[in-house]
């Protein structure tokens, strides 16, 4: 599985399980988006999808102004809807919002995929009217729950969190439409590789896109905690993005760097999963946590920073441990005190795979489509 966001796995993940399922027919749809943080517009499983039929990489856009006149070329777009013909349009991140719900089509059903607590969907305040990237946003926002009120558009959530957010943020005529649905991986992928580790060494393994909100930064102050305590260690940093550099800078002023790997972007994060005996996570805000998952389906125990959206992922003692604060010497005894009592370590990693396991993509499809049925 090539390294993404979470977005992409479950949407490729989601899209390849359908596929399979009789009476069902999918296409997948995919936009230009902004550059993303290493300034590219990839698609992500480009390489697996570039001989698939029912994939169409879409050149149509949707721009909003606030002052200027919108601007729109739907002609690809639409093309594609009309000839496909579909009962359920089910569009990811907010690009495809915009541009999905410009043109809505009779006798179809709407659903947008809440990945996040999606920003601009903020509630108006008096800061809206003093930045322009709140009033932006604020506008679109508008524009947005206008089309959604024409196609009584549902809203697929990921988490406990975001399902309240969302509460908060929609009108109560479209918050009643709000089904949570957690997400899910193909835990097959990564049983593979749950393997009897050695615990003669701490291997740490972290997965995220290098941004402010991952906070890779507190796990290298983590790991000065750890060297200081005299401690055989090493961390890998999996991922890419605009805060790479200041991490390895700071890898560096820490005399880390015999410690810590930053590889980048990878092709196969289980690979590195197999390599690993413990995986942190240290992200301030994180939506759920499809890695934490990736990472338990492997056999890891999980340690994470409380993330909000990931909470329900951590049963404390049992498959990992959550922390509040984010105080690198508390990290370092909770790592400390995993790997140097096996029986601990084997009873967490036992129950990171089984807690797992009911995360597994065909009882999230068999979810998805029942989901698919029962709206009105």
């Amino acid at each position: 599985m090539a390294l993404g966001g979470g977005a992409e796995s479950l949407v490729f993940n989601t899209y390849q399980e359908l596929k399979k399922r009789e009476g069902v027919k999918v296409k997948l749809i995919a936009f230009q988006a902004a550059p993303d943080a290493n300034g590219t517009n990839a698609v992500f499983f480009e390489e697996q999808l570039k001989d698939d039929p029912d994939f169409h990489y879409c050149s149509s856009y949707v721009r909003l102004s606030v002052l200027k006149k919108n601007e729109a070329d739907l002609k690809s777009y639409c093309e594609i809807v009309e000839t496909f013909r579909p009962h359920i349009i089910h569009s990811h991140l907010f690009t495809a919002e915009i541009i999905s719900r410009e043109v809505l089509f009779k006798g179809v059903k709407y659903f947008t995929h809440t990945h996040d607590n999606m920003k601009q969907f903020r509630n108006f305040s008096f800061n809206t009217l003093l930045n322009k990237e709140l009033l932006t946003n604020y506008y679109e926002k508008i524009h947005l729950i206008a089309k959604y009120k024409q196609c009584n558009n549902r809203f697929i959530s990921i988490s406990e969190d975001t399902t309240a957010y969302f509460k908060q943020v929609l009108p109560k005529t479209l918050s009643r439409n709000i089904y949570p649905l957690d997400n899910a991986i193909v835990t097959e992928t990564f049983a593979k590789i749950n393997t009897k580790r050695s615990l003669d060494k701490i291997r740490i393994v972290n997965v995220g896109s290098f941004q402010a909100k991952k906070n890779q930064k507190f796990l290298i102050e983590t790991g000065a905690e750890l060297l200081r305590r005299g401690l055989d260690f090493e961390i890998t940093l999996l991922g890419g993005g605009g805060l790479y550099n200041e991490v390895k800078d700071l890898v560096k002023r820490n005399n880390l760097e015999s410690r810590v790997n930053m590889p980048g972007n990878v092709a196969n994060t289980a690979v590195y999963y197999s390599a690993a005996n413990l995986y942190i996570h240290t992200a301030t805000y994180e939506p759920f946590g499809l890695v934490l998952l990736e990472a338990m389906a492997s056999g890891l125990p999980v340690i994470a920073l409380n993330g909000r959206g990931n909470r329900q992922l951590i049963e404390d003692g049992h498959n990992g441990f959550m922390l509040d604060e984010q105080n690198a010497t508390k990290f370092a005894d909770i790592i400390q005190k995993v790997v140097s009592d096996e029986k601990l370590y084997n009873t967490l990693s036992a129950n990171a795979v089984k807690f797992a396991r009911k995360y597994d993509i065909v009882a999230y499809v068999d979810k998805l489509l029942a989901i698919y049925n029962q709206a009105g």
